[in-house]
């Protein structure tokens, strides 16, 4: 989300309340993964996780982070009033 080609102030707003709605583990895993230096044992071990299921958390937050970042988005656009069906229609 931190390349979006947004303003700052937009993208700023959008990434915290994306990371609003996640659990505080969630949170916690991406932003771990975040620093370039992270290593998947160290993040593991420090959230009482083994490697499998901490690699699993990241993939689970990464898609839930993007799935409401898209619904904000779509919501601040207008979009979202509309059902999800009627697109088709």
């Amino acid at each position: 989300m931190h390349t979006l080609p947004i303003p700052r102030a937009q993208r700023d707003a959008l990434v915290t309340a994306v990371l609003e709605e996640l659990t505080p583990q969630e949170r916690e895993m991406l932003e771990a993964m975040q620093d370039p230096k992270a290593l998947w044992v160290d993040v593991a071990s420090r959230l009482g996780l083994s490697m499998f299921a901490a690699k699993r958390l990241y993939r689970h937050a990464d898609d839930r982070a993007h799935e409401i970042a898209v619904r904000l988005a779509a919501q601040a656009a207008g979009l979202a009033s509309r059902p999800a069906n009627a697109a088709a229609a």
